[in-house]
C-alpha cells in the first residue's frame, strides 16, 4: 500500500498511540510514557523512515533491523525473539523493541490475522483455526543478511537457517504469518513481555507465526548446521510483502493447543 505524504503523518501517530495504550506494564510496575511520534519517528528521505534502530520504507514495505546468530546448533521454539526473551531456544536474538516493530508493522500494513486462531474452546487454550481466514496482507518473508568471514555480504531467507527432523530436510521455503499477538486482561502487550517476535513452534504471543505443517510441534524444528553462520555473528532481518499475494491456507496439522508438547 502507498501512503501519502499528507496520510502518512496521521497513521504514525495513531498507530503509535494506538499500540503505547495496548502495551502496559504491570499493575505493579511504572506506566511507561506515551511515545511522541514525531520525536520518536525520524524521516530519512521521501520514503524511508527509521523507529529506533528499525528502519521501513513506506513504498516497498520492507523493514529491516539488527540481530545477531544466537544458535549454531541444537532444537529451536523461535526463529528471532528479544535478548530478554526465550534466547535458549531461538535461532536469531535481537535488541529491537517487539512494541516499536509492531508500530513499524502497522504503519507499512502487514496487517494481522487474529482469526488463525480458534477462540471457541478457552480450556483448550488457543489452536489453530480450521481454515482461518488469512489477510494477504499478514504473510511476510523473511530474510537475513549478513558478512562471511571473507567480508562478502550474503543474503539469505531465514527459513534456510532452520531444518525439519520429522522430514530430515530443510525448512519449505515460504511466509511467516503475522497473527498479532495478544493482550493481556490487564492490558499488557505479549510480545512485548516475552520477547517473542517469530516463532517456529506456535506461540499466540508471538507477532509472527509459522504455519508449516508440524508447527504444533516444539520438537522438530532445529538449526541446519550446513548453511547458519557462526553463534554471534550479526545480521540484518529484512522482512518483505510475499509477491504474489496471494491469499495462503496454513499447512495442516493436528488440532492441538499452542504451546504444548508433544
Amino acid at each position: 500500500m502507498r501512503l501519502s505524504s499528507l496520510l502518512f503523518p496521521a497513521l504514525l501517530a495513531a498507530a503509535l498511540m494506538t499500540t503505547a495504550a495496548s502495551a502496559q506494564e504491570p499493575a505493579s510496575g511504572p506506566t511507561p510514557p506515551t511515545p511522541d511520534p514525531q520525536k520518536a519517528i525520524q524521516k530519512v528521505d521521501a520514503d524511508h523512515y527509521k523507529l529506533g534502530p528499525i528502519s521501513f520504507n513506506k513504498k516497498s514495505r520492507e523493514v529491516s533491523f539488527p540481530a545477531k546468530v544466537n544458535m549454531d546448533g541444537g532444537l529451536i521454539e523461535y526463529a528471532l525473539v528479544h535478548e530478554s526473551g526465550k534466547a535458549h531456544e531461538s535461532l536469531l536474538s535481537t535488541l529491537i523493541s517487539p512494541f516499536d516493530l509492531n508500530v513499524v508493522l502497522l504503519l507499512v500494513n502487514y496487517a494481522p490475522s487474529p482469526d488463525f486462531w480458534d477462540r471457541s474452546n478457552p480450556e483448550a487454550g488457543l489452536v489453530p483455526a480450521k481454515d482461518p481466514k488469512i489477510n494477504p496482507a499478514s504473510r511476510c518473508d523473511a530474510f537475513v543478511r549478513w558478512k562471511d568471514k571473507d567480508g562478502k555480504e550474503t543474503t539469505a531467507r531465514m527459513e534456510s537457517w532452520v531444518a525439519n527432523l520429522d522430514e530430515k530436510k530443510p525448512v519449505t521455503e515460504g511466509p511467516f504469518l503475522n497473527t498479532g499477538s495478544l493482550l493481556t486482561e490487564d492490558g499488557q502487550f505479549l510480545c512485548q513481555r516475552d520477547g517473542s517476535i517469530i516463532a517456529f513452534y506456535l506461540d499466540p504471543s508471538a507477532l509472527f507465526n509459522n504455519t508449516r505443517k508440524g508447527s504444533d510441534l516444539d520438537d522438530i524444528w532445529v538449526v541446519n548446521k550446513e548453511t547458519v553462520p557462526a553463534k554471534g555473528t550479526e545480521v540484518t532481518v529484512l522482512l518483505r510483502p510475499v509477491k504474489d499475494e496471494k491469499p495462503a491456507t496454513p499447512e495442516k496439522s493436528p488440532k492441538t493447543p499452542a504451546k504444548q508438547k508433544r
